[in-house]
């Protein structure tokens, strides 16, 4: 394979991403500039699909050297394939409800555990004679694959292509 995808989006997305990109490249073409094309393509999207996120921040997308894209960004693999997310320190994964977004369990002083008749739990905190749900606790979750999440395969080739010719 010419071109290779590195970084945490699992080997099956890196094989396909490789393979898309590998597909435009000519043997007159600047391996390093096509890279570079790539990285930028990349960059853009995932700058104008989420401004101002740290998570998907364009800084994590870069070329290790040229004909290979580094991207990352934890999660990425989706644009690929189904991701199942299940916990790695705890028993069960918190998933906040909009009141808690943007924190963590730990942040919730008072907070306890409620169980239901049906098995589910959530994490939830007394507020007078209410109960406010802070964050549901499940065993996995499950992502559906989002090819939005990264520029298409024909975007990318187009902007490899055009670094080709201009570099001709």
């Amino acid at each position: 394979m010419i071109f290779e995808v590195t970084g945490r989006g699992g080997r099956s997305a890196q094989a396909e991403l490789g393979r898309t990109l590998g597909g435009v490249l000519k043997e007159a073409c600047d391996l390093g500039k096509a890279t570079q094309a790539a990285v930028a393509c990349i960059r853009r999207h995932v700058q104008a699909k989420y401004p101002g996120s740290s998570h998907w921040s364009p800084g994590k997308i870069y070329a290790a050297k040229p004909g290979m894209v580094n991207i990352d960004i934890p999660g990425a693999g989706r644009a690929w394939h189904d991701v199942t997310i299940v916990p790695r320190l705890r028993r069960k994964l918190a998933i906040p409800f909009p009141v808690a977004r943007g924190t963590e369990p730990r942040d919730w002083q008072d907070s306890f555990i409620v169980k239901k008749k049906d098995g589910s739990m959530f994490l939830a905190q007394s507020s007078g004679s209410s109960l406010v749900a802070l964050f549901a606790l499940v065993d996995r979750a499950f992502q559906p694959r989002d090819p939005s999440l990264m520029p298409s395969g024909e975007t990318m080739a187009k902007a490899m292509e055009q670094a080709c010719v201009e570099t001709i």
